[in-house]
């Protein structure tokens, strides 16, 4: 286990396991599964969340973090360009490390406390259609070639019974269904977080905000460099301040409705190409807040009918009130700004050349997570 992070404080505090694994040696042929984007995405989701520490509805209190990267020269490297403070050996992602980690995760949380993991890596579902995650190791036991991987569900389970204020699960993986998985006779031994008595379950402190990057069947998708996965990508934009709703005791804050919600459309806006669809993987608890924003603020994202007309553009503008909020003089194909909120409605303009064609401004109210406008021709103009 790597505890990156601790601190001690006499209230409530978040208590986080991190697992980035995208080194397979027993899977596939030669490296075929092997990914970069899984340690980027937990490497991110660390920078973010002690960026944040003290914005968390209750103050970060630790980090634990796992990682199996392909290429532990360029991973190390990575590591401290992104999080130079730290000066610890990362451990890596396989069935024991894990199973210690996740031990030393739980045995920090208190009553009252706020638990969030994360996991990013290859994933399948099982013969119940539970989300399973893969550790590094999985397939190395050819008599049990299963057993380096966890399931969810029993790990949320798990989480939910410690006393926890809440719990927030993000699940960056497939669901794929893997055939030689469905076909064990008796279900495959996994690793658990711990056994949990039925008395335990009828008591769980609270349900779980737990959102898995991809649905029951489905691929979970990432860019074949060093950056985090898409769905990662969504929750990490989410976060840092367009997933929020005003909330009674915290002001605008990051909650699990919106995560649960508005996740697809974020990624809608900020990914070409590529289909994003979230699915929860648990009941939900939609109430809670994870994080205080100060200044929350909506994604939006200008195109243009017909598509090419908005790259003619010698100025492209969001304004409120006859103030201009931003602009740029080269929009290309797409515009993607970042507005803050404040102003009911925005007024989305462009400017063209002399003699060339014209796109008609639009207003249109202000409100997050995102805001797709598209602009189309004057009247009269050809």
């Amino acid at each position: 286990m790597t505890l990156i992070f601790s601190r001690n404080d006499p209230g409530p505090v978040t208590h986080v396991f991190l697992v980035g694994c995208g080194h397979y040696p027993f899977l596939g042929q030669a490296g075929s599964a092997d990914r970069l984007a899984p340690s980027a995405g937990a490497i991110a989701m660390a920078k973010f969340l002690l960026g944040a520490k003290d914005k968390l509805v209750a103050p970060l209190g630790s980090i634990e973090l796992i990682v199996s990267d392909p290429d532990e020269a360029a991973f190390a490297q990575y590591l401290h360009e992104q999080l130079p403070e730290i000066a610890v050996e990362v451990e890596r992602a396989n069935a024991l490390n894990f199973k210690e980690a996740a031990d030393a995760f739980q045995d920090r949380v208190r009553a009252g406390d706020v638990v969030l993991f994360y996991f990013s890596g290859h994933g399948v579902v099982n013969q119940h259609g539970d989300a399973v995650g893969l550790l590094e190791d999985v397939g190395s036991a050819p008599r049990r070639p299963w057993e380096q991987s966890f399931d969810m569900t029993p790990a949320i389970t798990a989480l939910r019974t410690l006393g926890a204020e809440s719990v927030w699960v993000f699940f960056d993986a497939c669901q794929e269904i893997a055939w030689e998985f469905q076909s064990k006779i008796w279900s495959v031994r996994n690793i658990v977080f711990g056994d949990v008595e039925l008395s335990q379950l009828t008591e769980a402190s609270c349900d779980a905000v737990a959102v898995a990057g991809a649905r029951v069947g489905e691929f979970a998708h990432a860019p074949n460099d060093r950056l985090p996965p898409y769905f990662t990508q969504a929750l990490l934009k989410g976060m840092s301040g367009c997933c929020v709703e005003p909330t009674p005791h915290h002001g605008w804050a990051v909650t699990g409705k919106m995560l649960l919600f508005a996740l697809s459309e974020i990624a809608d806006v900020l990914i070409d190409d590529v289909r994003v669809k979230p699915a929860a993987l648990a009941k939900f608890s939609d109430r809670k807040s994870l994080l205080r924003v100060d200044q929350p603020f909506c994604i939006v994202e200008v195109r243009s009918r017909p598509a090419a007309y908005l790259q003619t553009a010698i100025r492209l503008s969001v304004s409120a009130n006859g103030e201009i909020l931003s602009e740029t003089l080269a929009p290309g194909a797409i515009w993607r700004v970042d507005v803050n909120l404040g102003p009911a409605s925005i007024v989305v303009g462009s400017a063209h050349a002399p003699e060339t064609i014209s796109l008609a401004s639009k207003t249109v109210s202000l409100m997050p997570p995102s805001l797709a406008v598209t602009l189309e021709l004057d009247e009269g103009n050809p």
